[in-house]
Parts: C-alpha cells; structure tokens; sequence
C-alpha cells in the first residue's frame, strides 16, 4: 500500500515539475490562473527533494549506515528549509497578485 501511495505522490510532483495542470481535488477548479505558477511548483519541487532525502536516510540508518544516513538527514534538512522559504515567497506572491490573505 505504502509503494503505491509513494508511486502516486511522485507522479504528482512529476506532472508539477513539467508544469501540467494539477488538480488539488476540486480547489483550483473554476478558478482562473492569476500568475504562473513558478514560485508554487519550485517550493513543491523542493518538498519532494525533502521527502526523497527523508526516505534515503531512513534506508541508511535501517542498514546500520549511520554516516551516510546522518548526511541524508542534513540534506534533507536543507531542502525542507528551501521549501519553506520557497512557500513563504509562493504565499506572498499569491497574496499580492489576489489582494487577498
């Protein structure tokens, strides 16, 4: 069940990547696109690279790796900062293309 959800959650991220439309279940529908949507895909981008450390140094540690999965764990710290100022920027871009908080 797990590999299936992963498998779903990548493809998501690969269509966001390539700049296809997403649907985020009902919530972008009927909406008009008001600014690209760079900023938001980037900050996405950088939550996926995350994850992908997150997963790698969990692999790590669970073979008794320890280095290389602390070296994972700090990568994935630095793409989980990335991401989290890439969504602050996505937010304040949205927010002044709508007018709305």
């Amino acid at each position: 069940m797990k590999q299936q959800t992963r498998g779903f959650l990548a493809a998501d991220a690969a269509k966001m990547a390539k700049g296809n439309e997403h649907d985020l279940g009902g919530l972008s529908r009927g909406r008009e696109k008001t600014m690209p949507n760079d900023s938001h895909q980037r900050a996405a981008e950088f939550h996926e690279l995350a994850a992908h450390a997150h997963r790698a140094a969990a692999a790590h540690h669970g073979k008794e790796d320890h280095q290389t999965g602390h070296e994972h764990s700090k990568q994935a710290m630095e793409h989980a900062n990335k991401a989290f100022q890439s969504s602050k920027e996505a937010h304040r871009k949205s927010e002044k293309s709508t007018g709305m908080p």
